[in-house]
C-alpha cells in the first residue's frame, strides 16, 4: 500500500483520553501523529480503563485506547482478544509503569 492510499483510507479515528497524565500525553501524541502524519480525523473521547475497554469489546468504540493496564481487566479482555474484538498494538511506556 502506498502512503497516498494509506492517507486516503484513514478517516475518522476516536482515541480514549484517560484522566492520568501519561495517558493524556500518549493520547495527544497519537492524535497529533494520526492527524498530521496520516491525514486522519483523530478525536479524543473521555474514558477510564474498564468502561473504555468494555465499550471497545462490545461496541467497537473508541478505536484506540493508548494507555491500558491490561492486568486490571481479567478474563473479559482475554476473551475479547481471542474473538478478535480488540488487540494490543504496542507498548506506550517501554521502561514499565507503576499503577496505584
Amino acid at each position: 500500500m502506498s502512503a497516498g492510499s494509506a492517507h486516503a483510507a484513514c478517516g475518522d479515528i476516536s482515541l480514549a483520553l484517560f484522566s492520568w497524565q501519561s495517558a493524556e500525553a500518549n493520547a495527544y501524541v497519537d492524535q497529533f501523529i494520526l492527524n498530521n502524519g496520516y491525514g486522519c480525523n483523530a478525536t479524543t473521547v473521555a474514558g477510564d480503563t474498564v468502561p473504555t475497554v468494555t465499550s471497545m469489546i462490545e461496541k467497537g468504540q473508541p478505536d484506540i485506547a493508548p494507555s491500558v493496564v491490561v492486568t486490571l481487566l481479567g478474563d473479559f479482555y482475554a476473551k475479547g482478544v481471542a474473538e478478535g474484538r480488540v488487540s494490543r498494538i504496542g507498548t506506550g511506556i517501554s521502561d514499565g509503569s507503576v499503577s496505584g
